[in-house]
């Protein structure tokens, strides 16, 4: 049997996750549909990416996540 680990933080979850730019994005207060095209990704694919985000780091909504990425993640501003 494996050792049990701790389960990672929402840090290390959302770092191991190609979903960050997307998260940044809601920080900066873009629309999924803005996000989109800035990554150059459907808006039904950002939604999809951002429901992950959310379940995984424990929000509800993207005030919730634009504060928790504002806390946690450095990266383009």
């Amino acid at each position: 049997l494996l050792p049990a680990y701790p389960r990672p933080s929402g840090a290390l979850v959302l770092a191991s996750l190609v979903r960050v730019p997307s998260v940044w994005l809601v920080r900066d207060g873009l629309a999924n549909k803005q996000s989109g095209r800035r990554l150059g990704i459907a808006e039904r694919t950002v939604k999809a990416h951002l429901t992950s985000v959310f379940q995984r780091l424990g929000v509800t909504d993207r005030t919730q996540a634009a504060l928790w990425a504002s806390e946690h993640l450095t990266g383009p501003e």
